[in-house]
């Protein structure tokens, strides 16, 4: 889950302090690759790795307080969300330009009529503003990054907007689904909300790919779909003071999405253009677990015996497998890096406000 409970009972965010087992980017690292890391999740307290941490730290109270962190933008006594330190400076200036434009940026993303009218179109576009405030955030800083210095061996940059839209706003574009649909204005105005953050990040990948190297391999990939969710629920009616918000899930969602391209990857593909596929003809790949074995062996760096998913055969180029195949060693967990991980955080800032918000 998100969050982890103390004796009292009170829910703390987990950290990078809790991770047990190193990430990709410490991986990366210590093979002597360079890797920048933008919004992803469990990154704060950023560690040190061979070229840029930015980690994800946004919400609700950040919005309304200018002093409060943000991405890439500390208190002067809440260090430890960007490495190296030295690059806040820069980064800086992209947030509050983020936080200037962000009217404007809502309107870009999802139309002029998205106008929220009633609490649950309020809480809704609410949510929608905090996760394209970050996502527009990490898009800038990363764009930024890419103009100034070489392109990494390895890029991992998260973007959330897909799924807190789909979550707030299923029930627009599906509403026979629900027995208290939408009213008819509600779905000409958020009907399509959906749609165009799907819209709005793919423009956004292509952005980043167009600052990129023509020969980089890319995967695009989510750990889950989507589906409706409280569908008997009058999402007008509060229930002990509370609206509900969510009007889909993902906890038995179908498979998520994975797209990959690039000199490292397979050819495949399919027999007539890809619009025209029914879900039912799409192949089912792997599973989450698989991705960080296959992005080791596409990148040429041993894959861990106890890791519990696997490489990807079928998704690479033979090229690639052919130069020796896939190395292995028997863990990246050495007993020095496992005792780090003792060096917990202290108290964590917007730490109330991000665990309401998830």
């Amino acid at each position: 889950d998100f969050t982890w409970e103390d004796e009292a009972g009170s829910p703390h965010l987990f950290t990078s302090a809790d991770r047990r087992t190193k990430a990709i980017w410490n991986i990366f690292s210590d093979a002597g690759k360079s890797v920048n890391v933008v919004g992803w999740w469990n990154t704060f307290p950023a560690e040190s790795v061979r070229g840029v941490v930015v980690s994800q730290a946004n919400t609700l109270e950040q919005i309304a307080n200018r002093g409060l962190m943000k991405p890439g933008g500390l208190l002067e006594n809440v260090p430890d969300q960007v490495t190296p330190a030295e690059i806040r400076e820069k980064i800086w200036p992209v947030i509050e330009e983020v936080d200037r434009e962000l009217p404007a940026l809502l309107r870009t993303v999802f139309g002029e009529q998205v106008q929220p009218r009633s609490r649950t179109d309020v809480a809704n576009m609410d949510a929608c503003a905090w996760s394209v405030r970050a996502d527009e955030s990490t898009r800038r800083i990363a764009l930024d990054l890419l103009a100034d210095g070489p392109v990494p061996d390895g890029f991992a940059i998260y973007f959330g907007t897909p799924d807190v839209v789909s979550h707030r706003f299923w029930r627009y574009p599906e509403p026979d689904a629900f027995d208290h649909p939408p009213s008819r204005d509600a779905i000409r105005r958020f009907g399509r909300v959906i749609e165009d953050a799907y819209a709005h990040a793919d423009g956004v990948i292509g952005a980043l790919l167009a600052a990129m190297p023509a020969d980089v391999n890319v995967i695009v990939v989510s750990d889950h779909g989507m589906h409706a969710h409280h569908t008997t629920v009058d999402f007008d009616v509060a229930v002990d003071g509370r609206l509900e918000r969510e009007s889909a899930a993902h906890d038995d969602g179908p498979p998520g999405l994975i797209v990959a391209a690039g000199p490292g990857i397979r050819q495949q593909r399919p027999d007539r253009p890809i619009r025209e596929l029914t879900r039912e003809e799409l192949v089912r790949v792997g599973g989450v677990a698989d991705i960080t074995p296959t992005v080791l062996a596409l990148a040429g760096i041993p894959v861990g015996r106890d890791m519990d998913g696997s490489v990807l055969e079928h998704v690479l180029d033979r090229g690639v497998l052919a130069e020796g195949g896939v190395r292995f060693v028997d863990t990246h967990d050495t007993e020095e890096w496992l005792a780090s991980r003792a060096a917990a955080p202290g108290e964590i800032p917007g730490e109330v406000e991000r665990i309401e918000q998830l």
